[in-house]
């Protein structure tokens, strides 16, 4: 199975309105933003009770805001990060931390925190959801460049080759289950992880 996957870099402010339709946001609210500078979504496609899930919010973390479609809360005591939930089930983290792989692992691990967390009241994400909404991450930065995610589900030991075009690439990330390999672009480089061979060619 092949995966392609693409993350314009966007206004993270015009993503939280278009993903999950808070153009009702207070103006307070929105004064209050800080500078995002990246951030993620994703679609669990289960229904949350927006009530029950601001008063156990309400208990662990700084709330932002709530109302029927939506809770808004901030991971004061960690990153900082802000993790809005959506009564449909959209989860959107948005984050002041620059673009990059570290960022995004970070910005994934809280959306799977967001999934845990909305478990605790009592909503059923079966773990095939979880994994599927994981895959199908979405991320937004806000410098001009586009991201690409390849994902390949190998059966038995077989050769990967991947021909890169003429293009500027900053940088890459080859991982293999939980082995990841940073890769510096501008030359061609051979990795042996076995039983997979990865070239990189520029």
């Amino acid at each position: 199975m092949g995966l392609i996957k693409q993350a314009v870099i966007v206004a993270i402010l015009v993503l939280g309105i278009l993903f999950l339709g808070i153009a009702n946001v207070s103006a307070q609210v929105t004064k209050e933003l800080p500078q995002f500078s990246s951030g993620a979504s994703i679609n669990a496609g289960i229904p949350v009770s927006s009530n029950i899930l601001y008063q156990r919010a309400d208990m662990k973390y700084e709330v932002i805001m709530h109302n029927d479609s939506m809770v808004v809360w901030k991971l004061k005591d960690t990153t900082g990060d802000w993790v809005y939930v959506s009564a449909d089930g959209k989860i959107l983290v948005a984050s002041t931390a620059d673009f990059g792989f570290a960022s995004m692992d970070n910005i994934k691990t809280e959306l799977n925190d967001a999934i845990n967390f909305i478990k605790t009241i009592g909503v059923q994400i079966p773990d095939d959801a979880r994994d599927n909404a994981l895959d199908k991450i979405d991320y937004y930065g806000d410098g001009v460049g586009v991201y690409h995610r390849l994902k390949y589900d190998f059966k038995g030991s077989r050769d990967a080759y991947l021909v890169v075009p003429n293009t500027t690439i900053k940088n890459a990330r080859f991982t293999i289950k939980d082995q990841v390999i940073m890769i510096t672009m501008g030359r061609t480089i051979t990795i042996l992880v076995n039983p997979t061979l990865l070239t990189i060619k520029r």
